[in-house]
């Protein structure tokens, strides 16, 4: 029997298509969905709807992320469904804000798929949404970096280069990408834009400062590479995510 015959015969004696649907209710950081050609859920694993504070997982059945999140969440996701409904886009270890426990904004690693059907057509999605863990400061690996890491963190708002930053280690660029990944999870590159992203979210809803300067102090070259790599991020334009929270303070 050859590879397919054996996945044909296994899958064809399946109640339920999606067997792994019960494994990824006990992951509680991670956000499992499969979604049809509209974007509305078909499947979703516990944990989204608990963050959601939806008790039955099967409310969710029909709806679509504009419905279920805040704004400053939905339309991003909703604009990374369109990608791979209409284009079939992957989206691989995407960084970009989600929702926690208790309506809290964090951020995930987001993967997202097209499903085709026997003739070829993208008839939905699959996704994951991983959360990020907060790295462990007492660790080795992390103490190891504790300089470099600093040097981030101060100095978002300069050039920050990745070979610079791994000589500053001591280290060659591929061990500074797998150690800097060992302790968040992300690249070297993300971690960076993670501390822009971080710090100009706070400044758009902490304080009057322009966009501009937002960029600017942020370590972005100009407005519209901001404003780019932003909505990226988070799924809204600075202005936008600004006027959100605006809105949800008052």
């Amino acid at each position: 029997m050859t590879p397919a015959t054996i996945q044909a015969e296994f899958f064809s004696k399946l109640r339920q298509p999606l067997v792994c649907e019960e494994i990824f209710d006990t992951l509680t950081d991670t956000v499992f969905f499969v979604k049809d050609a509209l974007g509305r859920y078909v499947v979703v694993n516990q944990t989204l709807a608990d963050r959601l504070g939806v008790e039955n997982k099967d409310d969710l059945i029909g709806l679509t992320v504009l419905q279920l999140f805040p704004k400053s969440l939905g339309e991003g996701f909703a604009n990374e469904d369109r990608l791979v409904l209409t284009k079939g886009e992957h989206i691989t270890d995407r960084l970009t804000k989600h929702l926690y426990r208790n309506h809290r904004e964090g951020w995930s690693l987001l993967q997202r798929r097209p499903i085709y059907s026997d003739d070829d057509k993208i008839i939905g999605l699959i996704g994951l949404a991983k959360d990020l863990h907060a790295p462990n400061e007492s660790g080795e690996d992390f103490r190891a970096l504790s300089e470099v890491i600093s040097h981030v963190q101060a100095n978002f708002s300069s050039a920050l280069k990745v070979p610079e930053l791994a000589r500053m280690a001591g280290l060659s660029s591929y061990q500074f990408d797998q150690r800097i990944r060992k302790i968040f999870q992300l690249s070297p590159s993300q971690f960076i834009n993670k501390t822009r992203v971080d710090h100009a979210c706070y400044l758009l809803t902490n304080s009057e400062q322009s966009i501009a300067d937002i960029a600017s102090s942020c370590g972005y070259a100009d407005q519209s590479a901001f404003t780019r790599q932003f909505r990226q991020t988070t799924g809204l334009t600075p202005r936008a995510y600004r006027q959100d929270h605006e809105h949800h303070s008052h």
